[in-house]
């Protein structure tokens, strides 16, 4: 038997200052263990099957708490915004879902994405 090297692909990381909306197909999320604890790391599969990572934030982490794998999602970054209470900013989105792709749990995510974008 011979060994085959892994290689480490890493996702390109969705940039909000860049580009206010991202918009796909959601693939998943993993937890990451960073420098400053724990964080959400979701992954969006994009129209033309490009596939980029973006990092949780409260409001979106309150949101894909109830999304399923393969629901069309899309994301508008507002930008930050101050707290009514206790003075503190945090970034604020518009987020719109289409939950007709969604994936019941033994779905295949590839099957959606082409489905849905003709791919």
């Amino acid at each position: 038997m011979a060994y085959k090297k892994w290689s480490k692909e890493m996702n390109e990381t969705h940039d909000w200052k860049k580009e206010k909306v991202l918009e796909g197909i959601f693939v998943e999320v993993r937890t990451v263990s960073t420098k400053n604890g724990d964080s959400l790391l979701y992954t969006i599969e994009k129209e033309g099957g490009e596939t980029v990572d973006f990092w949780g934030k409260a409001q979106l982490d309150r949101f894909f708490r109830n999304i399923k794998r393969g629901t069309k999602v899309k994301m508008t970054y507002l930008g930050k915004v101050d707290s009514a209470k206790g003075g503190r900013s945090y970034h604020d989105f518009d987020v719109e879902y289409d939950d007709s792709t969604a994936l019941e749990e033994d779905s295949d995510i590839v099957e959606v994405a082409k489905k849905e974008f003709g791919i």
